[in-house]
């Protein structure tokens, strides 16, 4: 388990972001640039693309924690940077099954996008109190939803999973 915390996550986490930014950035600027006219799937693809983006930017912290295993920022960043992962996990399942939905007018994209933002956020949203740091000896945890004990957490997960994967796959399939 060490092995995976100290070494895979942050080699992983780092890739991931160095691409994640590259490639998300590349692709914002060739939509707002290039891209004209826009239809649904455009706009999607920005949004898409946007909350990619903020997952990108959240790793660099996730992954000088997990190389040290000390949290060095606040319990607020914590939270936050938690969130911001498990947000993009979401909102992408969302912004995908928008796809098969909205394929013409960029005019229901734009509502699709603004519902899948709100839906998102309220989804995460009680997992703000379930991330929390903890001292342990002389380091400072920053633990994630999934640390904590599943009979605490289970009224919530049943729930997420299904609206935030088992509905969009049926609307995808």
């Amino acid at each position: 388990m060490l092995l995976l915390k100290h070494l895979y996550l942050p080699a992983m986490y780092g890739i991931i972001s160095v691409v994640g930014l590259m490639g998300n950035l590349t692709a914002i600027t060739v939509y707002v640039v290039k891209l004209r006219p826009w239809k649904s799937g455009s706009v999607v693809m920005v949004n898409l693309t946007m909350a990619d983006l903020l997952y990108a930017l959240s790793l660099p912290f996730l992954v000088h924690f997990y190389s040290t295993g000390d949290w060095t920022l606040c319990e607020f960043m914590c939270r936050f940077l938690h969130s911001c992962f498990h947000f993009n996990m979401y909102s992408s399942v969302l912004f995908l099954a928008c796809f098969s939905v909205f394929r013409h007018e960029a005019y229901w994209g734009i509502w699709a996008c603004m519902a899948v933002w709100v839906v998102s956020l309220a989804e995460i949203t009680p997992m703000l109190g379930m991330i929390t740091t903890q001292m342990e000896g002389t380091s400072t945890m920053c633990l994630d939803f999934a640390s904590n004990d599943p009979e605490q957490v289970w009224w919530y997960s049943w729930p997420l999973t299904a609206l935030g994967f088992l509905l969009p796959m049926v609307v995808v399939c």
